[in-house]
């Protein structure tokens, strides 16, 4: 038998929504955060609660995105992606969930 990595629990909003998430990535702590192109996002689940946080939310404004590409992990534990409808980089601190663009 095997120990499921991450269980997710509804939250009651569209963050814990698995079916348009995209370029998922596994953190040290188990978490897995992932983005959505479809309502551009980002989203940490949590490996504790399980429970999905949103990092950044639609829009044009410092901290949001329009077009999310690939996920990559720094060894700060930031992790950071390319905007590509804003022209941007998006760069998320998981710790604090301070996103900067």
């Amino acid at each position: 038998i095997s120990t499921p990595r991450l269980v997710l629990k509804e939250n009651g909003d569209d963050d814990g929504q698995l079916w348009d998430l995209e370029r998922p990535l596994l953190l040290a702590d188990g978490s897995v955060v992932a983005t959505s192109a479809l309502m551009p996002r980002i989203v940490r689940f949590d490996a504790v609660s399980g429970r999905a946080v949103r990092l950044a939310r639609r829009g044009q404004g410092p901290g949001e995105l329009m077009v999310p590409g690939n996920l990559a992990l720094l060894p700060d534990n930031r992790v950071v992606l390319v905007d590509y409808a804003n022209g941007r980089q998006v760069t998320v601190d998981i710790a604090s969930g301070v996103v900067t663009s």
